[in-house]
């Protein structure tokens, strides 16, 4: 299977190196091919998809013919008011942790992945620029918040596993410190939420009960207590019975 798609990848680059390619496999070994091809522009677009469902039409089809664009409303000349980055960087993160996602580790390519599939429902009456923009501080965002790191030759490595983003939530809520189960389990589940990770109530429990075992919190009848502890109270000392100036005489007692 793998010659046969390095075949035809070759011969549609070769003839149509404005195509639009996408890619039907689980196997993240395509990636290495999928990067070569965006590096050296032998197409317009590739990208490799992990499931059927991530399939939309408009992501692989031309660009729309002159006349339609002829007759599309010129862009305004207004300034639009800024827009909340959240849709977009939640969007890129629930992407790039799917599993068998496609990750680029080159920085132009996770641009372009991002501006040209991932993001592109949410860029569809917006112009080149301002996606452009979008894109790059969404990728901005996840660097400052360790879910990629960047070295001085723009190669990509990402932080976004199960246990990456628990640690997040571990040091999210020992700064916000909840005092009260209840919103202990609202805390943690709104950043599980904004962090893309699905967390069930005994999730939470579990969550809290490594909490425990790491010392890092106490709990007690629904209240809860964060390191470092108060000392708890020294106890007065028992009081001893009084002595009195009279004391038996021992020598009677022995003989």
């Amino acid at each position: 299977m793998d010659f046969y798609l390095s075949y035809y990848l070759g011969q549609i680059t070769a003839t149509d190196p404005e195509a639009r390619i996408g890619i039907l496999s689980r196997d993240g070994g395509y990636d290495v091919l999928v990067e070569h091809i965006l590096e050296t522009r032998q197409a317009k677009g590739i990208v490799r998809l992990a499931d059927i469902d991530e399939v939309q039409h408009q992501k692989i089809t031309a660009a729309p013919p002159l006349a339609l664009l002829e007759n599309s409303p010129q862009p305004e000349t207004e300034p639009k008011p800024q827009q909340s980055l959240v849709p977009y960087f939640q969007a890129a993160l629930a992407a790039l942790r799917r599993p068998d996602a496609f990750r680029p580790s080159r920085l132009h390519n996770l641009q372009k992945y991002l501006h040209k599939y991932v993001l592109c429902d949410l860029f569809a009456d917006k112009a080149d620029e301002e996606c452009e923009r979008t894109a790059n501080a969404v990728i901005h965002k996840l660097k400052v918040q360790n879910f990629i790191s960047i070295d001085e030759q723009e190669a990509v490595s990402y932080h976004i596993s199960d246990n990456d983003l628990l640690q997040k939530i571990q040091r999210y809520i020992l700064s916000k410190r909840p005092q009260t189960y209840a919103d202990f389990q609202t805390a943690v589940q709104s950043r599980a939420d904004a962090l893309c990770l699905r967390v069930s109530p005994n999730d939470i429990q579990a969550f809290a009960r490594h909490l425990r075992e790491q010392n890092l919190i106490r709990q007690e009848n629904g209240k809860i207590e964060y390191a470092p502890f108060a000392e708890p109270k020294p106890q007065p000392a028992p009081k001893q019975a009084a002595k009195t100036g009279w004391q038996p005489d021992e020598a009677k007692w022995k003989n």
